[in-house]
């Protein structure tokens, strides 16, 4: 199994097709969408080394590893692993918030959980 990633704001993306003959283009990834990694890689002179992912179960475009860190660096994708967890942990916080009755908390880690509910797929939850 290959990690998986989510956007977590919408960026564009330019596609280099140069190295199949086609013309490049900018690829619009939205909030949501889900970044899928192959263990299909290359290496490209001038590049370095790319991989295959496929966007949303559809599209597949080449990324180059160096762009995938900082994507992630960056924070515009989080892997669906690290939201999981951060699913889990307001979960917890929103659990103990209504245990202790504290109102504020309640209402700022449900804010937290609905927007990262968003992000996760139905299939994955």
């Amino acid at each position: 199994m290959y990690p998986s990633f989510v956007a977590t704001t919408s960026f564009q993306h330019e596609v280099d097709r140069s190295l199949d003959t086609t013309p490049s283009y900018t690829l619009s990834i939205t909030k949501g969408d889900q970044l899928s990694l192959t263990e299909e890689r290359r290496y490209v002179k001038g590049i370095g080394w790319c991989i295959k992912v496929f966007l949303n179960g559809e599209d597949s475009i080449n990324l180059a590893i160096k762009e995938l860190e900082s994507l992630y660096q960056q924070e515009y994708i989080r892997s669906l692993m690290d939201v999981q967890l951060d699913l889990n942990y307001c979960q917890f916080k929103v659990d103990k918030a209504l245990d202790d009755k504290d109102k504020e908390t309640f209402d700022e880690y449900v804010t937290k959980l609905e927007s990262l509910e968003k992000l996760i797929p139905l299939t994955t939850s």
